[in-house]
């Protein structure tokens, strides 16, 4: 098999581009060109590739929208994440120099039970606790 053969056939038949083919033949990819287009084939299989290529292109914007909105919805999610965590820290600075009751309740929620009949959250019998530590946190004030 002649250069222009094996130049044709890896087009044709093997569907590699001309660089590819150039660098098989050692050739130019100029040269690789000029012999394809000579060939009666030339037309309907650029055509071809045109459509293909067309489809695969598509198929890349889809996937690649389907990623984008992925992304942003991680996005947002770590938007809340953030304005949560923004949320947390303004409840537990309340008064700058303490917790306030309240804030601390919310941060060590399983330690107390809620008191319907007085209306107050009050601690677990047996939790061992700073002085400081609310006992009783009456919901009136909040």
């Amino acid at each position: 098999m002649d250069k222009k053969e094996q130049i044709l056939d890896l087009y044709f038949n093997k569907h590699l581009k001309q660089i590819e083919i150039a660098e098989i033949v050692n050739a130019s990819q100029q040269y690789i060109s000029k012999i394809i287009k000579k060939d009666g084939r030339y037309e309907n299989e650029k055509s071809s590739r045109k459509s293909s290529n067309a489809e695969k292109r598509k198929i890349a914007q889809a996937e690649y929208q389907k990623n984008y909105v992925r992304k942003k919805e991680k996005d947002i999610a770590y938007e809340q994440l953030l304005e949560q965590q923004r949320q947390d820290s303004i409840e537990l600075s309340y008064n700058p120099h303490s917790l306030s009751d309240y804030a601390f309740k919310k941060a060590n929620s399983s330690i107390y039970t809620y008191d319907s009949i007085k209306n107050q959250f009050v601690m677990l019998k047996g939790i061992k606790a700073g002085f400081d530590a609310p006992k009783r946190i009456s919901m009136n004030a909040y």
